[in-house]
Parts: structure tokens; sequence; C-alpha cells
């Protein structure tokens, strides 16, 4: 399927420098198989801004949706982030 998009085996590069500067909240954790916390650091030393990061390092990449405690750990900083003004 990727090669009928991009006639090669893998997708082009992206330089994610382009990626405008914006408020943006980063939700990652330590056990995500698919995202993990080394990917992360990539990604946030390719761009050219600084976002707001909150780190679990038990949580992995559906315990957002799913974690018993996504109540607590994750939603209040969600709330918080969408009522600032520049989110």
């Amino acid at each position: 399927m990727i090669f009928f998009r991009y006639h090669s085996l893998s997708p082009p590069e992206y330089d994610l420098r382009r990626i405008p500067a914006m408020p943006m909240l980063l939700v990652y954790g330590g056990t995500d198989g698919l995202a993990d916390a080394d990917d992360v650091q990539l990604f946030l030393k390719s761009i050219t801004f600084s976002p707001q990061e909150l780190f679990l390092p038990d949580y992995g990449h559906l315990d957002l949706l799913v974690g018993t405690r996504s109540n607590v750990d994750i939603y209040p900083t969600v709330l918080d982030f969408l009522a600032k003004p520049d989110a």
C-alpha cells in the first residue's frame, strides 16, 4: 500500500521545522510501543518551538483513552490547556 502512494517503500521525509509555532500539549508515556519517549525527544529536537509536555512513565499508547487513572493523571492537564485563551 505504501509503495502505491509514495512510489517507494517508505514515505518521503518531512521537514518538521515547517510546523508553525502553535500552542501544543504533547502527552506521552514511558511504555508506549508506538511512540516511545526516544522518538518523542527526536520530534521535540526537530521542531522550532517548545510545546507543553506531560510525560507519564507508566503510560502506554492507549492509556490516554482507556487508562483507569486517565481522569486523574491526564484529563485535568488537557482541560487546563484547552481553557487557555491561546490554545
